[in-house]
């Protein structure tokens, strides 16, 4: 049962890389095909411009020649051809099934094709290095998966042990090259299934490695978020928003542009969370978060500071256009009817204006802005009061 589970496993992570086996199969076969031209070049022309005496090593010279020359084609074809599939495959999700078979038609034909040039070498000895060169060569070079790598080698087995019957007439040196056929197909199965099982093993390792820096990633996000953002309102929290306005208070500075800023309070808000409790009153704080965010400008900086009360700082405007954008937004609060409370709610707001040049910190802007939206309190809520004129002076020039 072990070696059951233990084999279902193995081709459940086989199915789990077979794209990058193929893919990088695509790569060493368009590189090995190349390399396999130039050998066959230099062989075709080594073997066809010898010269021997005996007729039987001049007919074996000549189909060595022709063995390597009809390989050329092939092998050039078959190089191009993965190197413009390699480029390809890495665009597409699933990969065409010709693509998947190119790594055991490649193993097939070469070993085959080493098979027919031990034939030949037949009729001047008795080796069989093509044979074992190219079994243990496409065992190393190739990515097959064991099984496939097995079922061929004993195909392999039988194909050469009936080319060396047919060709070879001493049962002594049949016997001896069939078990050294043997012990090379064992090797190149051996080889083809370690190499397999560590690229599957570094495959997985790689996506889990990857798969947790995607996670470690999203927590960074999140926690930045959590950092940065009210959790109700999705608004940035107060401490953002004070690190944002300093920037934008030292850009004004420096740039010589207004600046605004806008404190807003809910009115009447205790008495919407005594009423209709507090999950009402939070349904009450998305909505005006959605209707600030989507009535301000994306240069303008909106936040929530605590409770009901949220912010705006209004970059590069003078005090008409940003009395024009917080009476908008208030009326816009106004008319933005929330379900849950069955009508509207209001919106007091203090505005201060700082003109260019003035270089008020940020911490008298607020103070001038809270004084506003006291006065807005006061007078009946539901407006925007901008803070006084006479206490907002630029700074003068020396």
């Amino acid at each position: 049962m072990n070696i059951l589970k233990t084999l279902r496993r193995w081709d459940d992570e086989d199915q789990r890389v077979r794209r990058a086996a193929y893919l990088r199969n695509l790569q060493v076969i368009g590189i090995a095909a190349r390399w396999m031209v130039a050998l066959n070049l230099l062989y075709a022309l080594v073997f066809g411009f010898s010269t021997f005496a005996d007729p039987i090593d001049r007919i074996w010279a000549r189909q060595t020649c022709l063995a390597h020359s009809l390989m050329l084609l092939p092998m050039a074809t078959v190089g191009w051809w993965c190197k413009r599939s390699h480029a390809h495959a890495q665009a597409q999700t699933h990969l065409r099934h010709e693509v998947t078979l190119v790594a055991e038609l490649s193993y097939a034909g070469v070993v085959l094709w080493a098979i027919g040039l031990t034939a030949i070498d037949q009729s001047i000895g008795t080796n069989i290095s093509a044979f074992v060169i190219a079994n243990v060569g496409v065992s190393v070079v190739l990515l097959v998966r064991p099984l496939w790598s097995l079922a061929f080698q004993v195909f392999s087995w039988c194909v050469m042990a009936w080319t060396l019957s047919w060709s070879m007439q001493m049962p002594a040196m049949l016997t001896s090259n069939l078990t050294s056929a043997a012990a090379t197909c064992i090797l190149g199965a051996m080889i083809s299934g370690l190499l397999w099982r560590r690229f599957v093993q570094t495959e997985l390792l790689q996506a889990a490695l990857k798969e947790t820096n995607r996670a470690l990633e999203a927590n960074r996000i999140e926690l930045q978020r959590l950092a940065t953002r009210d959790p109700l309102t999705e608004l940035i929290n107060r401490r953002e928003f004070m690190a944002r306005a300093e920037q934008e208070r030292a850009r004004a500075d420096q740039q010589g542009l207004p600046l605004a800023l806008v404190v807003l309070d809910l009115d009447e808000f205790k008495s919407v969370n005594d009423m209709h409790g507090h999950l009402v009153g939070d349904e009450v704080l998305r909505e005006v978060a959605r209707v600030m965010a989507e009535s301000m400008r994306k240069i303008d900086v909106v936040g929530r500071f605590g409770g009901e009360e949220f912010v705006i700082l209004l970059p590069q405007v003078d005090e008409a256009h940003a009395f024009k954008l917080a009476e908008s937004l208030r009326l816009r609060i106004a008319g933005a009817r929330i379900e849950q409370l069955g009508r509207a709610v209001t919106a007091s707001l203090g505005l201060v204006c700082v003109p260019g040049g003035s270089q008020m910190s940020l911490d008298a802007m607020f103070r001038l802005a809270d004084r506003a939206l006291y006065k807005s309190k006061h007078n009946g809520r539901n407006r925007t009061t901008l803070a006084e004129a006479s206490t907002i002076l630029p700074v003068p020039l020396s």
